[in-house]
C-alpha cells in the first residue's frame, strides 16, 4: 500500500483511544470514519517514539483534520503525525506500517490538512 492512501485514510476519519493496543514496540489502532468499526486497523512496528498530547477540553474522539506521514530515505523510520479538530495530538516513528494487513510502502512526504 502507498503511503499516501494512508494519509487519506486518516484525513477525516477518529482513533478511538479504546482500541489503540501498545505493546513490545507494537502499537495497534483502530481507525473508524463515521462511526463504522469497518474501517482499517492500523498497526506500527518497531515504535521508536510515540507522544499524545490531549485536547485541552476533552471531548469525545473528533475527526482528524491534520495528517502527515513521512519516510525520507531507505532504511529511515516512518513518521506520523496527526491532528484532530479538538486539538489532541499523536506522533510515532516507527520502522513499518501495516494497514489491513498490506505493508506501507514509499519515500517521501504526504500532508491533508
Amino acid at each position: 500500500m502507498d503511503f499516501r492512501d494512508v494519509t487519506g485514510i486518516l484525513h477525516g476519519s477518529t482513533i478511538d483511544l479504546s482500541t489503540m493496543s501498545f505493546s513490545e514496540g507494537r502499537l495497534a489502532i483502530r481507525v473508524e470514519r463515521g462511526g463504522a468499526a469497518a474501517a482499517p486497523d492500523l498497526v506500527f512496528h518497531q515504535v521508536e517514539i510515540m507522544r499524545w498530547k490531549p485536547a485541552k477540553n476533552p471531548a469525545p474522539p473528533s475527526p482528524l483534520d491534520t495528517v502527515g506521514l513521512e519516510k525520507l530515505g531507505a532504511g529511515e523510520v516512518w513518521r506520523l503525525y496527526a491532528q484532530t479538530v479538538a486539538g489532541a495530538e499523536i506522533e510515532i516513528s516507527c520502522r513499518t506500517i501495516v494497514c489491513d494487513g498490506a505493508e506501507v510502502t514509499g519515500i517521501g512526504r504526504s500532508y491533508r490538512h
